[in-house]
């Protein structure tokens, strides 16, 4: 299996995630 290749897309994936997730706490407060 490639670990790499899919640590490295759940760390893209994470980042993506938190940036949403930061973005729609800023508008709704």
């Amino acid at each position: 299996m490639s670990t790499v290749f899919i640590s490295g897309g759940m760390r893209y994936y994470w980042i993506v995630i938190l940036l949403l997730w930061s973005s729609n706490r800023c508008h709704s407060f």
